[in-house]
């Protein structure tokens, strides 16, 4: 006799729920099924797959919407919000203390020149 299939529809069913209501991969998994069980299936099953990254987006895909509406209806702090965050070279708010990825910023040399010499 095999072993029970442990991801089944009702467990499928309760992860996305859980992804829809804003968790965190452990927090979906928590008292459902395994770490592991978990990742072999995601790794394996591209539905299932398919499923979870579908479920894990949902939460962020209502966000976007809501903003595209408040950004259409006119919503100058809502479209400033916008604005920073999706064109952060133009206008964001924010000063870079790093370089790109985090990388050390590089800095520019700049050669003074002493009035009283000739070196000008």
């Amino acid at each position: 006799m095999s072993r029970p299939k442990a991801v089944t529809e009702p467990v499928i069913l309760e992860l996305e729920k859980r992804y829809r209501d804003g968790a965190t991969t452990l927090e979906c998994i928590n008292g459902i099924i395994a770490e592991s069980t978990y990742y072999d299936y995601l790794k394996n099953d591209i539905e299932f797959s398919e499923r979870m990254s579908i479920a894990r987006e949902y939460t962020t895909e209502l966000a976007q919407a809501v903003i595209a509406r408040r950004v259409k209806r006119g919503d100058v702090d809502s479209a400033k919000w916008w604005l920073e965050r999706k064109n952060k070279k133009e206008f964001s708010t924010r000063t870079e203390t790093t370089g790109a990825d985090g990388k050390d910023l590089q800095p520019i040399l700049v050669k003074f020149m002493d009035e009283n010499t000739d070196n000008k």
